[in-house]
């Protein structure tokens, strides 16, 4: 995948918009890999797919030296990626969990009035 060869007959104008494989007549987006701004990328606002020019992997795997550099980068990534998710969600479950607390006192306090007024009768 590093190395892939390139139909030397095929010219690709990279000013030129190119479109989605998986979801026709849909513009990619261009933008920088990472902060260091040296790989664009072309990506589907749709489908969210990002497609890679030839050597383009290559460059991006450079920018790492070592495997434990790429993990670390992977971490980064998928934490800024999802915890701004998970943080929603997180709090859906506590509100959720908040009012199934309150429906169960309302409950435990009804259910102490009735064995009281039971009581007394």
């Amino acid at each position: 995948m590093l190395h892939i060869e390139q139909n030397p007959a095929v010219k690709v104008d990279p000013d030129k918009r190119r479109t989605c494989p998986r979801d026709a007549g849909i513009v990619l987006m261009r933008h920088f890999w990472s902060v260091k701004r040296d790989v664009v990328v072309d990506e589907c606002p749709k489908c969210e797919g990002i497609f890679l020019d030839p050597g383009e992997l290559a460059e991006i795997r450079s920018d790492y030296k070592s495997d434990a550099d790429r993990h670390k980068a992977a971490q980064a990534y998928y934490r800024e990626m999802f915890d701004t998710q998970l943080a929603g969600m997180l709090r859906q479950d506590k509100a959720k969990f908040e009012s199934a607390r309150k429906v169960a006192n309302i409950f435990k306090f009804i259910s102490y009035g009735l064995r009281g007024s039971a009581i007394r009768a």
